[in-house]
């Protein structure tokens, strides 16, 4: 085995772990559902836990101020 294929074999070894990273963290994503919002009351497509996106952004903020 000349250095290209070492190099070869290491690249893909590092590339395998990537996508095991990023599969993890994309599983992590809660899955959401559409419904009405709790805090805007607004219609959306996605809600995590009752709230659409920017009200969850909006609540993250307040709860990180104190």
């Amino acid at each position: 085995m000349d250095e290209i294929d070492a190099a070869q074999i290491i690249n893909e070894k590092h590339q395998r772990q990537a996508e095991a990273r990023i599969r993890g963290l994309a599983a992590a994503i809660p899955v959401g559902e559409p419904g009405k919002c709790e805090e805007c009351g607004e219609q959306k497509t996605r809600l995590v836990g009752g709230n659409c996106a920017p009200c969850r952004e909006y609540l993250e903020r307040i709860a990180n101020r104190g």
